[in-house]
């Protein structure tokens, strides 16, 4: 996730912990930024989800959202759910993933073709 601080003087202090994400195929996952910020505007200082990818020499960046509006391709797939929580100075911003199968048959169906 990106923040962008138009005010310098603003201070962030991000709160969530680094997490590692194990799960089953068809498993949905939500994504969690919790920060505090004493002088948070979403407009001077947009919350953007960033996706990259790596490639062979390069990395490709994609923006999820801005704020609480979903970008596309992400909104297309009917897969994302954003939501923006806020008690100042503390905020939330989380990111669902659906997934488009459930459970192993649809896992099995993916492995067949």
């Amino acid at each position: 996730m990106t923040i962008n601080s138009a005010t310098p003087t603003s201070v962030i202090m991000l709160l969530s912990p680094g997490t590692e994400l194990l799960r089953h195929p068809g498993s949905d996952v939500t994504l969690q930024c919790d920060f505090r910020m004493d002088r948070f505007h979403p407009f001077a200082n947009p919350l953007v989800w960033r996706k990259s990818q790596c490639l062979i020499d390069t990395v490709e960046w994609s923006t999820v959202n801005v704020m609480g509006v979903l970008q596309d391709p992400f909104l297309s797939t009917g897969r994302f759910e954003i939501s923006f929580n806020q008690r100042p100075p503390n905020y939330n911003l989380a990111l669902k993933i659906t997934s488009k199968y459930t459970g192993l048959s649809a896992f099995s169906q993916i492995l067949k073709s």
